[in-house]
């Protein structure tokens, strides 16, 4: 039996309801992305770490060492005044008590890191951290002191760049001038023996200058504040019309500038060539030399960037770090050579990394 019941349609949908629950919907979702958006841009973003490094510049001859340190650091993405700061001391005067002092003030401006160069600068600077802030130190000799435990393990709070052994350099440097000048037998070098490294170079040119049957006469300076009047006081009691050839090694009367004036001057008036080390460059438009063995000081910097990225954004232990080493390189000035009527052999221009004319 069929039921005539019928069920009711259902009642239409309301089109302008519709509209309104999608519009609300919508303008809901827009409200909450905005208030989404303004809690992110307002949350503190995390900020960069600023790397605060102390630089401990001994003797300004070397701080081609800090220019090279500062652009490969910039390669690697410390840009100073931005997340780097370089709180720098300098002197050029290489006495422990004046190395002290600075390095005493990076320790107390709580530096991260601090970048030394040379040896001595170094040696203070590890003495004076006690191992409580990463060194990292450029143009540094190991040789005859205590500033590392080995090339491969440094060891402490300390690594850099390795500087050959002076004596080595030294003695590459005579090697030099006696094949430039084989006739040269009466050599004269200004040495100052209150330098730690000196005594030990001194004494191996001597025993080498005898052995090649060489008359070398070392004038030690005793204050490097008065190196013009000591050297002056001693020019007084020679007969320098002896002298053939000046030979200048590592220490600090080839590289503070009264010195080189000093024996440059002296070069001069006496028409005697020189030859070892470069001079300094703000005197290189007056003094020349034959020839001289060094290494590149802006690589030597650059060499150190590299290892104090690691401590830094690494997480490195500094003495845990090998040192890399920085390679000398001879320099022949042929218009020196020219000037003194000195023959160049193809075995000395083959040696030579550069040749200046």
């Amino acid at each position: 039996m069929q039921s005539n019941i019928k069920m009711p349609a259902p009642a239409p949908v309301d089109e302008g309801l519709k509209k309104f629950t999608l519009l609300k919907a919508v303008s809901t979702l827009v409200v909450l992305t905005i208030i989404l958006a303004v809690v992110l841009f307002l949350k503190p973003k995390p900020q960069e770490k600023v790397y605060h490094i102390g630089v401990l510049s001994g003797l300004s001859f070397f701080d081609a060492s800090f220019d090279g340190f500062k652009e490969k650091m910039t390669e690697l993405g410390y840009v100073e005044g931005k997340n780097v700061i370089y709180d720098r001391v300098q002197t050029d005067i290489p006495l422990p008590e004046v190395y002290t002092g600075l390095a005493q003030k990076l320790v107390a401006d709580k530096n991260d890191l601090i970048f030394s160069y040379p040896t001595e600068a170094s040696l203070v600077a590890k003495k004076v951290t006690d191992g409580k802030i990463p060194i990292v130190f450029s143009i540094g000799g190991t040789e005859g002191n205590d500033l590392v435990e080995s090339i491969r393990h440094p060891g402490g709070n300390i690594t850099g760049v390795h500087y050959p052994d002076v004596v080595d350099l030294s003695l590459l440097r005579l090697e030099i001038l006696h094949k430039l000048m084989p006739k040269a037998k009466h050599i004269v070098m200004f040495s100052f023996p209150g330098y730690p490294i000196v005594p030990r170079e001194d004494d191996a040119l001597a025993k080498a200058a005898m052995n090649l049957g060489l008359d070398l006469t070392t004038v030690h300076i005793n204050d490097m504040a008065k190196v013009k009047e000591e050297i002056g006081a001693w020019e007084k009691t020679q007969d320098m019309k002896k002298y053939q050839v000046i030979l200048q090694t590592d220490g600090p009367t080839a590289v503070v500038a009264d010195s080189v004036a000093a024996i440059g001057d002296l070069a001069l008036k006496y028409n005697i060539p020189v030859g070892g080390m470069p001079i300094p460059d703000p005197q290189s438009g007056k003094y020349k030399v034959v020839y001289y063995i060094l290494i590149d000081r802006k690589d030597a910097g650059r060499q150190a960037a590299v290892l104090a990225d690691k401590i830094l954004r690494g997480g490195v232990q500094a003495g845990t770090i090998p040192l890399p080493s920085a390679d000398p390189y001879l320099d022949i000035n042929i218009n020196e050579t020219q000037k003194f009527n000195i023959e160049v052999t193809q075995d000395l221009l083959g040696r030579a990394n550069h040749v200046t004319h």
